[in-house]
């Protein structure tokens, strides 16, 4: 079970970031239409930073939720 649950986290994390990378460039060339180029990559990369500062909030709480009392859970289950 421990082989299975590993593949598929890798796997989420390979389309997550497939994903990310898709509409990141998406999201660059739209606003390279409307904003210059040096402007356009700080909205993107701002808005980036913005996604990546409110997973680590969700990631915090996670680790702050009230612990079960099955001792075989591990961070990251």
């Amino acid at each position: 079970a421990t082989g299975t649950r590993m593949g598929v986290f890798g796997a989420a994390q390979a389309v997550a970031a497939g994903l990310a990378g898709l509409v990141a460039t998406g999201m660059l060339d739209l606003s390279r239409m409307i904003l210059p180029d040096a402007a356009a990559y700080g909205v993107v990369f701002t808005l980036e930073a913005a996604l990546f500062l409110v997973a680590a909030i969700v990631a915090a709480r996670v680790m702050q939720a009230p612990q079960m009392n099955d001792a075989t859970l591990v961070p990251g289950e």
